[in-house]
């Protein structure tokens, strides 16, 4: 099992293992150290002590940094990601780098604990050092959703996370190298992993909008595999009953909108919520029939104009016009070479027309005052 180091590089003159047995079996003498009892509950409750006067001074635990705290209770909701291990182990870690500003620790099955436990107590240094040193084994977990979720559903848990100026970039590497979970976990049953898919379902229940948005931050460009990992998020809400599908299901439907044709439509309509089908569905029959557009929009209601190419395809003119600026941005590898542009169905699908539109297509928009644009690829014949 792969181990990794946390160090500060602190020359700390103290007898670590009679710290950590001091932790948990106190004596009258370590009274006069300022000690905080935490006791975490489950069914046999675990409690240990935290002695203020032996943490390191550049380590700060926020949650428990007032005089008047004596006692710490961690609710049994509070899950810390332990599958065989025992809690005061993970609690031992803790105490061995707030005491002496090092830990090793066994990276897969104390990462994301040893970070839920930075969290919880808001000791930003041990999560800042965490997360400069996150690997592929420490992240990519069954629980990786449930542990965002834990995180984005927790506003305190939320505001220490943030306030780490490496959150964006863990968030983002976590999501992107956890994403074949997201459709890999209905077979986990057949692996024994039944109590994880169970896990990640309760999920997928409580995902909330702040989380989702970022997912979609993550998945939203052209490539395939992101595409689909984010259309079977939002289907997996669905199956699962989240209460904010319908938000869920509107941020996608706006990510997506751009690249929606027929072709993105075979691919994913399995995965598709019926909601989504229904708004694409309408969204393939307005582009796929005639006056063409490139992307109907309500602008394109509100012109309601369209003119007839020479190779008699009906084009819808603010289509055509959207279509002139998108074309005007890319650069021309000869100046005097004349700009051929294809008939606008082209865009939507190669098959459907190769012709190229012609002088007198462009001269046929004279009277929708478009000379701006036109001149650009008429060379000043207007």
């Amino acid at each position: 099992m792969e181990t990794d180091v946390i160090d500060l590089g602190k020359q700390v003159p103290i007898n670590l293992p009679y710290m950590i047995q001091l932790s948990f079996n106190p004596n009258q003498q370590s009274s006069n150290m300022k000690p905080i009892q935490i006791t975490y509950q489950q069914s046999k409750p675990i409690n240990f002590y935290i002695y203020r006067k032996c943490i390191l001074d550049d380590i700060k635990l926020k949650k428990i940094e007032f005089e008047y705290l004596n006692h710490e209770i961690i609710r049994s909701m509070e899950d810390f990601y332990l599958e065989n291990q025992e809690p005061s182990k993970l609690f031992e870690l803790f105490l061995s780098f707030i005491y002496s500003g090092k830990v090793e620790y066994r990276i897969r099955e104390y990462y994301l604990p040893l970070l839920k436990l930075a969290i919880y107590f808001q000791c930003d240094i041990l999560i800042s050092s965490l997360m400069k040193q996150q690997k592929q084994q420490g992240i990519v977990r069954t629980f990786f959703l449930n542990f965002l979720c834990d995180i984005f559903n927790n506003q305190t848990h939320l505001q220490t996370f943030q306030s780490n100026p490496n959150s964006q970039k863990f968030l983002q590497i976590m999501i992107q190298q956890n994403s074949s979970n997201i459709i890999n976990h209905i077979n986990w049953h057949f692996y024994d992993k039944k109590q994880a898919q169970d896990k990640i379902q309760i999920a997928f229940r409580s995902l909330n909008s702040k989380l989702f948005s970022e997912f979609a931050d993550v998945y939203t460009n052209n490539n395939h595999q992101n595409i689909l990992h984010f259309t079977q998020l939002v289907f997996y809400t669905e199956e699962y009953s989240n209460p904010q599908l319908s938000i869920f299901e509107d941020i996608y439907i706006g990510r997506m909108f751009n690249l929606v044709d027929e072709n993105f439509f075979n691919k994913y309509e399995k995965s598709l919520t019926q909601k989504c089908k229904k708004v694409f569905e309408k969204q393939i029959k307005k582009i796929s029939n005639q006056p063409y557009h490139m992307q109907h929009t309500n602008v394109c209601d509100l012109v309601n104009k369209s003119f007839t190419a020479t190779c008699s395809h009906q084009i819808c003119l603010n289509c055509f016009y959207q279509y002139l600026i998108y074309r005007s941005k890319f650069q021309q590898y000869k100046d005097d070479a004349p700009k051929k542009i294809r008939c606008l169905t082209r865009f939507l699908n190669k098959d459907i027309c190769d012709c190229v539109f012609q002088d007198q297509d462009f001269l046929a928009l004279k009277e929708y005052n478009l000379n701006e644009f036109l001149n650009i690829f008429l060379k000043q014949k207007i």
